[in-house]
């Protein structure tokens, strides 16, 4: 049974990973919804501690509120576009992959190259599957983005009955 997938590496696809990735947790507007939340408090605090002439506490709770809205707005909006412009010449690649009984095999088209790869079940470390994308880890810092929408000759589940056997917990589901 041989099902096929694709996907081209554009800033929608890369920032789906860089959030899968990042909030690890949580949903990101979930988290950064909680963080609203904390930065509020923080500063009713600070405000309480002006209040009653606490000026260093208010300070420090100020400082810590705009370090975490940063660090979120960071993390948001301005990781995910670092990331793409980092692939350089690979924006834009398209892989197509071929799930098989014992792995996948890749082919990458880009502008200046050409390749074709299998990848074995057994040396996948982890999946994290989302609503729209599956992440294939080939290792902690890199991943095949398959697109859920082009899947063709079976289907999502098909891909997870073969995937989430090997990997148990370190299949998650991230939806």
């Amino acid at each position: 049974m041989n099902i096929n997938a694709s996907c081209t590496f554009d800033y929608k696809s890369v920032k789906a990973l860089t959030h899968a990735t990042s909030y690890r947790i949580l949903k990101p507007k979930t988290n950064f919804i909680l963080v609203i939340v904390l930065i509020v408090i923080l500063i009713l605090e600070a405000v309480y501690g002006l209040r009653y002439g606490l000026v260093s506490q208010a300070v420090l709770l100020f400082v810590v509120s705009a370090f975490f809205l940063g660090g979120n707005v960071f993390a948001y909006f301005f990781l995910p576009k670092m990331r793409y412009k980092a692939l350089g010449k690979m924006q834009g690649t398209k892989n197509e992959y071929i799930f098989c009984e014992d792995g996948i095999k890749i082919t990458s088209e880009g502008d200046l190259f050409h390749s074709t790869g299998e990848v074995k079940y057994a040396l996948i470390p982890k999946v994290m599957e989302t609503s729209a994308y599956l992440f294939i880890f080939s290792n902690k810092n890199q991943a095949f983005i398959v697109d859920k929408s082009t899947v063709t000759n079976g289907s999502v589940d098909d891909i997870r009955k073969i995937l989430y056997p090997r990997l148990k917990q370190k299949y998650i589901m991230r939806n």
